[in-house]
């Protein structure tokens, strides 16, 4: 229900990096955690396995495009150009394959040690997929803090919470894998992913993530010397440079909020500024300065 939760809230979020990916990773989410459901209340051996089987193309999906969505919102917006989408619905439908024909090359689960969970013996392709995955987490998430240094307290929030969200399942797999770590006697990490959910849903909702620019666009913005703001029509605030922090009634953390009706660039919202033969000023009573809106 989260997961679904989280995939309402991404599609209606507006157009912003890293939104695509996480809708998808989202998506196939849901996927490995119905597989591990259907897994847990089915009697058949068989039908066990199959489902097993059927959640690779979870299992694989859901942490590439996790990582390219981490990558996309820190600003490295070619992990999630069409041809990179296509490369990693491509592995995973091979990686999928491979799970669905395990029973005839055994690359990924040697033998079952036991019937009743199932559990198995893995063979060579489950260590490599599963360090694949490990290495593009990894990956993301160096990247991804290289760019804090640059990046505005709105966003060093924002990216703390993708990295507890990204660590959570990640650690919950490795102490499946080395240590059988169980919840509810199974693989925790699609539970795990629960947690992760809940971490971007309150990014989205409290920490804004869809809403605020990606951390890249900071470092422009902040060697700008005019203010720089950006509006909807509705007055919600976009974005802000430092020096449009020093303006009356902006702050570090205005991006995100929405300007009172009293605000003076309320007035110029509803209007073409653009359309008079110059552009229209406007003076901030309480710092003595006037500015040319553009």
């Amino acid at each position: 229900m989260l997961v679904i939760l989280l995939v309402g809230r991404i599609i209606t979020s507006p157009e912003a990096p890293g939104r695509t990916a996480f809708g998808l990773a989202a998506v196939a989410s849901i996927w490995w955690i119905a597989m591990v459901v259907l897994r847990l209340n089915s009697v058949e051996l068989s039908d066990k396995i199959l489902f097993n089987r059927l959640a690779w193309f979870g299992i694989i999906a859901t942490p590439l495009f996790w990582s390219a969505g981490f990558l996309d919102h820190a600003g490295f917006s070619q992990f999630t150009r069409r041809r990179s989408i296509t490369i990693m619905l491509v592995i995973t439908a091979i990686a999928g394959f491979a799970a669905l024909t395990d029973g005839y090359h055994h690359w990924l689960y040697v033998e079952i040690i036991n019937i009743e969970r199932p559990s198995f013996a893995y063979g060579w392709l489950f260590y490599a997929l599963l360090g694949g995955m490990y290495l593009c987490m990894l990956i993301a998430c160096l990247m991804s803090i290289s760019q804090l240094k640059h990046a505005a307290r709105l966003h060093r929030r924002q990216m703390i919470a993708l990295l507890v969200a990204t660590c959570v399942p990640w650690a919950c797999n490795a102490a499946f894998v080395l240590f059988e770590f169980r919840l509810f006697n199974d693989d925790p990490t699609p539970f795990a992913f629960s947690a992760t959910v809940l971490a971007v849903l309150f990014a989205q909702h409290r920490g804004k993530l869809f809403i605020a620019p990606p951390i890249a666009r900071d470092i422009i913005f902040s060697v700008l010397p005019d203010p720089i703001v950006v509006l909807e029509p509705s007055g919600l605030v976009l974005e802000t440079n430092p020096a449009a922090e020093k303006l009356t009634g902006f702050s570090a953390d205005t991006v995100g909020t929405k300007l009172p009706p009293s605000h003076p660039l309320m007035a110029f919202i509803a209007e073409d500024i653009q359309t008079g033969p110059a552009k229209p000023i406007i003076h901030f009573d309480a710092m003595e300065k006037t500015f040319e809106l553009g």
